[in-house]
């Protein structure tokens, strides 16, 4: 089995070795060619000691409440009789 990396989802999966040249084709990248991911993965970059903190945004206004649905009438006002 030849290891590919997924181009749109950036995980790892198993081709089979006759398969490798569609796999290819379709814009994935070969274990092997695919640039080292350094230690730690998804590590934030490092902030510099010369960037200010930025600046808090004002809290949010609570959401408007969204009015209730009207209550259903009681079947003898209704003007059709109720589906079963």
């Amino acid at each position: 089995m030849v290891e590919f990396i997924n181009s749109l989802t950036g995980t790892r999966m198993a081709v089979a070795p006759e398969r490798e040249a569609e796999y290819l084709a379709a814009g994935h990248t070969r274990v092997a060619d695919a640039p080292a991911e350094p230690p730690g993965g998804d590590a934030p970059a490092e902030q510099t000691a010369a960037a200010p903190p930025k600046a808090q945004a004002p809290a949010a206004k609570p959401a408007a409440k969204t009015p209730r649905p009207a209550a259903k009438k009681p079947a003898d006002k209704r003007s059709t009789p109720a589906k079963k």
